[in-house]
């Protein structure tokens, strides 16, 4: 996942020419090869966000061809223009998603192997649309099996609060998995350590991104700032997304020889 990514950076939701031409240029900017990219929101989002006008950057998903690749975006960073943003390793399994055929969480109806569709009023077996009983005092959930709250009333649902403790633990690990992926640079490249410097109590890094030379090329490049990996404050529905960077600095500045 790329954070603070501009979302007037044109990529869309599909394999589209406009996709292809900003691909090729990531790829040649940061010397990795995408497969496959899109936003982290859907399209019917991301536009209400647009309009909106109260959020300007967003995150956008990337599949890469290589272990190699994954691993150098995430020690290094991602260059979009002048810009040098914070990466953190994603999983589909984090996205909150729900299956229309027989409710449960975790996958859709596209991938959903039950031989049975469900209620999503009462649960029984058949149609929702086809429902007789759709009357609050009928309802029972088809994820959790419980009475009480229709299958779409995730707040009242255990199935649901279950998946989400399940996506919050994937979160974490991935998280570690991140943070790992920096204390490696600095242990496998003793010449990485040059690159900080004390202010305070706080390590901060100068100069140019470890293994950006191609930074350069960029119109700008002084608008880097690798210690932080963003280049200006992000909106705040952002700050959560944001999160892995003050992990990641917190993690290196605590472990400065890792």
């Amino acid at each position: 996942m790329i954070m603070g990514l501009p979302l007037t950076t044109n990529i869309t939701h599909s394999n589209s020419a406009e996709n292809k031409e900003w691909t090729e240029e990531a790829n040649r900017k940061n010397a990795v090869t995408i497969t496959r990219v899109g936003w982290l929101y859907s399209a019917k989002r991301l536009e209400k966000i647009r309009k909106a006008g109260s959020q300007t950057k967003g995150s956008l998903i990337i599949e890469v061809a290589t272990e190699e690749d994954q691993n150098r975006i995430l020690r290094e960073g991602f260059l979009h223009g002048p810009l040098w943003l914070p990466t953190k390793k994603w999983d589909i399994g984090m996205k909150s998603t729900q299956c229309y055929k027989c409710w449960k969480w975790g996958h859709t109806q596209s991938v959903c192997n039950s031989p049975e569709e469900y209620c999503g009023f009462c649960a029984g077996q058949h149609a929702t649309k086809e429902c007789q009983k759709q009357g609050i005092e009928d309802s029972r959930c088809a994820a959790c099996k419980k009475p009480g709250h229709r299958a779409w009333m995730s707040m009242k649902c255990p199935a649901h609060k279950e998946n989400w403790a399940k996506q919050k633990a994937l979160e974490a690990e991935l998280n570690r998995s991140t943070v790992s992926a920096h204390h490696r640079i600095q242990a496998d490249n003793p010449a990485s350590q040059l690159l900080w410097t004390t202010v305070g109590n706080k390590r901060k890094r100068i100069g140019r991104p470890l293994g950006l030379s191609v930074a350069g090329e960029a119109p700008g490049q002084t608008k880097l700032f690798p210690s932080s990996g963003r280049s200006t404050p992000l909106p705040q529905g952002e700050e959560a997304e944001m999160e892995i960077d003050t992990i990641i600095q917190n993690e290196l500045a605590q472990n400065p020889t890792q």
